[in-house]
């Protein structure tokens, strides 16, 4: 997979096989992926791998720009 910021680099990844679960704290994802760094948090030995999915992760539903402006200067937005 090329990027622009790769120079070059082989960016393809393996999957792994899951044997182990760690919670992380994470700032973005993008698809199925970690847009940015996932912090460590801790080890989760109460948790088996076949019951962490993505289903489970917050998900923030996006705003329009404009709805957000409108309600920041005291104007409604039509939906």
């Amino acid at each position: 997979m090329a990027s622009r910021w790769s120079q070059g680099k082989d960016l393809s990844w393996e999957p792994i096989r899951p044997e182990l679960v760690v919670q992380v704290a994470y700032d973005h994802m993008q698809g199925s992926r970690f847009r940015h760094t996932a912090q460590f948090r801790r080890w989760r030995h109460d948790k088996r791998p076949r019951d962490c999915t993505f289903d489970q992760l917050e998900v923030v539903a996006p705003h329009e720009l404009a709805a957000i402006f409108a309600t920041a200067h005291g104007q409604r937005s039509s939906p």
